[in-house]
């Protein structure tokens, strides 16, 4: 089965594939209370580095992480490396 580009070029009307990934942020380990100020915070923190994109869930503690599926390795430790330093603020 392709994968990435080569899923564009076989079908030609797929734009870019993407893999998500999504986390919550809560008030506390195991609590179902949202975060949301710190999800704001988050976002303002990492958004000009293109990191992530706004979207907050339903809740507003919502973290959706999409990186392209033919991102390289350097790209994608860098992008977590900027959400670890972003959360750990």
């Amino acid at each position: 089965m392709p994968a990435g580009n080569e899923i564009r070029q076989e079908l030609g009307a797929i734009g870019d594939v993407w893999a998500t990934v999504a986390f919550e942020l809560t008030k506390e380990r195991g609590s179902y209370m949202p975060e949301p100020e710190v999800v704001k915070a988050l976002i303002a923190a990492v958004l000009d580095d293109g990191l992530i994109r706004p979207f907050n869930g339903f809740s507003g503690n919502m973290i959706q992480i999409l990186p392209a599926l033919t991102i390289d390795m350097n790209h994608l430790r860098e992008g977590f490396y900027i959400l670890e330093v972003a959360l750990k603020a």
